[in-house]
């Protein structure tokens, strides 16, 4: 009777297959993953928009940027508590029942060297001191700003004039002054 057994070739060619599957899954993965958070931002910055015009239609003004953290001009920022200070600029929209919650940003992640993930907020009482734009028109002439980063997406937003991301920064306005 014959014994069959694989050689050691056939084992490494199938060692060598699983293992390029297994990277290419992997790596398809990662994307997706990412595009999943980019579709994610896109998301939460049209819901947050959609709230903060019809929190200004019955209220008549938009929630005020107001407690900043270190004295920069945005509510949201890279460091610890960036989220809770964007949160509570944007709190009342949750209280008058525009949004169940206020979106944060799928990372959230203010340590990761010179990558920002983070949602920020900006209403023109807060002077500013520096040059930043938004679509090349100076922060000042809306009504508010928001900015956020993604990890790869390219959108049809207006560009943001710092970047602080992989992929861009973008910002979505109110209305104009």
């Amino acid at each position: 009777m014959k014994k069959t057994a694989f050689t050691l070739i056939e084992t490494l060619i199938v060692v060598v297959i699983v293992a390029v599957l297994a990277t290419a899954v992997t790596a398809g993965y990662s994307n997706a993953r990412t595009r999943s958070r980019d579709a994610r931002r896109v998301s939460d910055m049209t819901s947050l928009q959609a709230a903060l015009e019809g929190y200004n239609q019955s209220e008549g003004s938009h929630p005020l940027c107001t407690n900043t953290i270190g004295g920069d001009q945005w509510c949201g920022t890279c460091s610890p508590g960036g989220y809770s200070e964007f949160q509570a600029a944007l709190q009342p929209l949750a209280d008058k029942g525009y949004l169940p919650l206020i979106a944060k940003d799928p990372l959230n992640d203010s340590s990761s060297g010179s990558q920002c993930y983070t949602y920020e907020y900006y209403t023109p009482n807060q002077s500013i001191t520096n040059t930043i734009t938004c679509g090349g028109k100076p922060l000042s002439s809306f009504e508010y700003v928001m900015r956020f980063g993604t990890e790869k997406a390219v959108l049809n937003h207006p560009v943001f004039s710092y970047d602080r991301v992989d992929g861009m920064e973008y910002c979505v306005t109110g209305p104009g002054k």
